[in-house]
């Protein structure tokens, strides 16, 4: 034998017994599923709110272990190398005129 097996659904001529059926059916799965549709939505909140925790506090365990001024750092290493320097005075100690 061929077929599907479907969840809630009925095919009928009378759309009197179709709709007392929906209200009995239907009334009473809706509140059953509503609450196990809040409960997991409760769970995955919760879940996502700690996995958001967790994320927040690897990041700044990162950044201490790190250091945290990791960005201005290396600044004091190139300064003289991105110093802006006087076009005008291009001549140092060390290229003295002669």
């Amino acid at each position: 034998k061929a077929g599907s097996v479907f969840d809630n659904i009925l095919i009928c001529d009378d759309p009197e017994y179709a709709k007392q059926v929906v209200e009995e059916t239907w009334a009473r799965n809706k509140e059953a599923e509503k609450e196990a549709f809040e409960e997991a939505e409760k769970e995955r909140k919760a879940r996502e709110d700690e996995e958001a925790r967790r994320a927040r506090e690897d990041g700044e365990r990162r950044r201490r272990e790190r250091g945290y001024d990791r960005r201005h750092r290396d600044r004091e290493r190139y300064k003289d190398k991105y110093r802006r320097r006087d076009h005008r005075d291009y001549l140092d100690d060390y290229h003295d005129e002669l």
